[in-house]
């Protein structure tokens, strides 16, 4: 008799679940409003040719990086690296080397994340544009 009585309350009363503890909780909606989908990374490495020299860096003009005694690590090929943010569209990139006299300028379609990379060669700045990310060591 206390079998048919429980089952009764059981099935009358479930395990305390309701129909909302079934589903999962849905994320709320964020509202993003600090990022811009028009953003790109750039992600700037110094690689070879660099010995205690000082390094700027400029995008549309504007001064986004600077060091100096940037030296290459010759085991690994690079000498120091950073990444910056900007719109898509054409952008400007300079790199100026005034302890060699240097100074190179490319303008940039930038689409997507973009992978930069400046070495020293012969008496120039080589600047190489690359969407994946370089290997080093």
């Amino acid at each position: 008799m206390m079998l048919p009585i429980f089952v009764l309350l059981f099935g009358v009363f479930g395990c305390a679940v309701n129909g909302d503890d079934l589903f999962p909780d849905q994320p709320e909606p964020t509202d993003d409003l600090g990022e811009d989908d028009s953003t790109r990374r750039l992600d700037i490495d110094l690689q070879s040719g660099f010995l205690a020299d000082t390094v700027q860096i400029e995008v549309n003009g504007e001064l986004v990086w600077e060091d100096k005694e940037v030296t290459t690590e010759m085991l690994i090929g690079l000498a120091d690296s950073f990444e910056t943010e900007v719109s898509e569209g054409t952008v400007t990139l300079t790199v100026r080397i005034p302890t060699q006299d240097l100074s190179s300028e490319i303008d940039l379609d930038v689409d997507g994340d973009k992978y930069i990379g400046v070495s020293v060669m012969d008496g120039r700045i080589d600047i190489f544009v690359s969407d994946t990310p370089f290997g080093y060591g």
